[in-house]
């Protein structure tokens, strides 16, 4: 469907952005702008769902590309209970965890408690098992491939967004 969106993509960090946005506008996408250098690009499509987007933006840059509308950003945003809290972060799911998983996950032992939403978790960094040092892995425990960004992060995307 035609409109804006935002490719966030995964295990990328401290590189240019120049050839990712030139790699979209290849694809056919317009007004394609980034933010920082770990994988957050800015783009309209014509057309196309977002699986597609998704499909089609992670072969050509030979990463796992979450995208989001620009409306799904600002909700992300908006609804972050953390957001004002030192270290809040949010990690985009591909798809929601089945029932189960989602159970198991809020179910751990955790050093606080964080908050899932479908494809969305919201918590504060670092988000370990209680005694235990080393930050959770997410996407085992949740067995959903995802990626994160801090919260300011992802309200700087939202209003990039938005050309």
């Amino acid at each position: 469907m035609a409109g804006r969106y935002v490719a966030l993509l995964r295990a990328i960090s401290n590189v240019s952005m120049a050839p990712f946005r030139a790699a979209l506008e290849e694809l056919g996408y317009t007004g394609v702008t980034s933010f920082g250098m770990s994988g957050n690009l800015a783009f309209t499509a014509n057309g196309g769902t977002v699986a597609e987007m998704e499909r089609r933006i992670g072969a050509a840059l030979n990463t796992v590309a979450i995208v989001r509308t620009v409306a799904e950003l600002k909700r992300a945003a908006a609804d972050n209970p953390f957001r004002d809290t030192g270290g809040s972060a949010v990690f985009f799911l591909a798809r929601a965890p089945s029932a189960a998983t989602r159970k198991a996950f809020l179910a751990l032992d955790l050093n606080q408690e964080p908050l899932l939403r479908a494809r969305t978790l919201y918590f504060r960094h670092p988000l370990t098992l209680q005694g235990k040092r080393a930050p959770l892995d997410i996407e085992k425990r949740l067995g959903v491939t995802g990626t994160a960004r801090s919260s300011n992060v992802v309200e700087r995307l939202a209003a990039l967004g938005d050309g």
